[in-house]
């Protein structure tokens, strides 16, 4: 089997806080062409250190691909640790310097020593052209071994990965894609889908993953025969239909909005506990203008009845949690956005605002397209950062379902 090394570079990348979306790009790439991530490091900015790993990673990988300290700071160190863990100098790319000129003449300013290193590279070492930055990355082959070395900015190692490091790792390895499904599954306890994963436990050919968050659940199966796999998908359809949100890893977000665009239907949502976290979720896909017209936070009971045109008396008779209001605050989004769909979300997300009739954690629900709208009615015991994304994902799922005309 193949052997891949990935090391992200870059002491901040020790803070807990800092997310580092890079790896998972290579991981799941890697993955699927079968190859063994032998070695994933993170490592400080100290050029003896990244020397040190990447004479480890090319002494024991095929390919090597790095993320990080590419930039014209004193702390961008991977070139220089990587020429000499190869034992070559480093030397200037003058057709890359233009580029980076050129990028600097176009903005109006002067370039400077410290932005030239961004096109310095290992001698018999390649460019990797960025389009979106000034840094540009190396590219190394030789005997049998490739490395590629990219700036950590996701925008631009995205682009770098997709348009050059996947095209020659594809071309020089000629690897066999595996036989994978991926699945995203809603409103459904993960240990219902590990009883029926259970009876691949023992068998080589399958392996699968489980990734649960609030209420969605991504499954990654992955295979050696694809009639095993074709019979898993069949099985999976019947065995889990109410639940399924797509059979391709598709989010619930980007399903809702094939069927509203396919419908020529608008949506608006109307939030309380969850304060936002529902809209947030829709705007993060590209194209939600395509289908959202907008979004009312009705927090307080003004809100509700002012802007959402909530009556004074559900709220005094049946309480801002609940049923009626939900309903209400769903019709009051669609009147005043004009739109055909909306979500409304009404509940106490806690620690503190609960009793004995109206617990922490109890929420409501509601749905609504023409001609058909739908109530639900939840007790999450969750904290309260949990209540509110299991709410966010529970409402998006049951309005996805409304679309697709299932209970």
């Amino acid at each position: 089997m193949l052997k891949a090394s990935l090391l992200l570079i870059g002491s901040e990348l020790f803070d807990l806080q800092e997310k580092e979306s890079n790896g998972k790009i290579v991981l799941d790439f890697l993955k699927k062409r079968n190859f063994d991530v032998a070695n994933l490091q993170i490592i400080e900015d100290n050029i003896e250190t990244i020397k040190v790993a990447f004479e480890n990673a090319l002494k024991t990988s095929d390919i090597v691909i790095a993320s990080g300290g590419m930039g014209p700071t004193g702390d961008d160190l991977t070139r220089e640790g990587f020429s000499k863990a190869i034992k070559r100098d480093l030397v200037l790319d003058n057709k890359w310097l233009k580029e980076i000129e050129k990028k600097f003449n176009k903005w109006g300013r002067k370039i400077n020593d410290f932005d030239k290193k961004m096109a310095f590279l290992p001698k018999e070492c390649k460019i990797i052209p960025n389009k979106y930055g000034l840094a540009g990355g190396v590219y190394l082959k030789e005997k049998g071994k490739n490395a590629f070395l990219l700036p950590g900015v996701p925008v631009e190692f995205r682009d770098m990965f997709d348009n050059f490091v996947s095209k020659q790792i594809d071309k020089n390895f000629k690897c066999k894609k595996k036989i994978e499904l991926k699945i995203t599954l809603a409103a459904i306890r993960e240990s219902a889908i590990q009883q029926y994963l259970k009876k691949f436990d023992k068998r080589k050919e399958v392996r699968y993953s489980i990734l649960p968050h609030f209420g969605v659940v991504d499954l990654k199966i992955l295979f050696k025969d694809e009639k095993i796999k074709t019979r898993t998908e069949d099985e999976i359809r019947k065995k889990f239909k109410k639940n399924i949100v797509s059979m391709e890893g598709s989010s619930i977000v980007e399903e809702i909005k094939k069927l509203l665009n396919k419908n020529r239907f608008f949506l608006s949502v109307a939030e309380s506990l969850t304060g936002g976290n529902i809209s947030k979720k829709i705007v993060s896909l590209s194209g939600a203008s395509d289908f959202f017209k907008g979004a009312v936070t009705a927090y307080s009971n003004e809100a509700k009845t002012e802007i959402l045109g909530v009556p004074e008396d559900y709220i005094k008779k049946y309480g801002a949690v609940s049923e009626k209001v939900a309903l209400a605050m769903a019709r009051g989004a669609r009147a005043r956005f004009l739109s055909q769909c909306a979500i409304a979300t009404t509940g106490i997300a806690g620690p503190t605002g609960g009793n004995r009739k109206k617990p922490v954690g109890l929420v409501y629900i509601a749905v609504s397209k023409p001609n058909e709208e739908r109530v639900f009615k939840y007790i999450f015991p969750l904290s309260r950062e949990g209540v509110i994304e299991i709410t966010s994902n529970y409402a998006l799922f049951h309005l996805l379902a409304l679309l697709k005309n299932e209970n």
